[in-house]
């Protein structure tokens, strides 16, 4: 850590106390679309190039691709809302 401080000074220190994921992202997110997301990310949805079709994916959660797809832009949504609240803020 030495090391690392004397080559690379930090511009700026900053501290932020973050809250646990957990509790952080059900603030940001319905626990069905905690659901969802976890599901589609596990099962390569949003890999390049995608592992799994929307279609695929509401099969395996028994839901229609319609209510999956709504549940995922929300949740998508949501996220991206919250990140760039958090890059303003800093």
């Amino acid at each position: 850590m030495k090391t690392c401080r004397e080559l690379l000074p930090p511009d700026v220190v900053k501290v932020v106390e973050m809250e646990d994921n957990a509790s952080l992202i059900e603030g940001i997110l319905t626990a069905r679309q905690m659901e969802c997301v976890k599901v589609a990310a596990t099962s390569g949805y949003y890999d390049h190039p995608k592992q799994i079709k929307l279609r695929e994916l509401s099969e395996l959660m028994k839901i229609p691709r319609s209510t999956l797809q709504e549940h995922l832009n929300r949740a998508e949504l949501a996220m991206m809302k919250w990140s760039s609240e958090q890059i303003d803020s800093e």
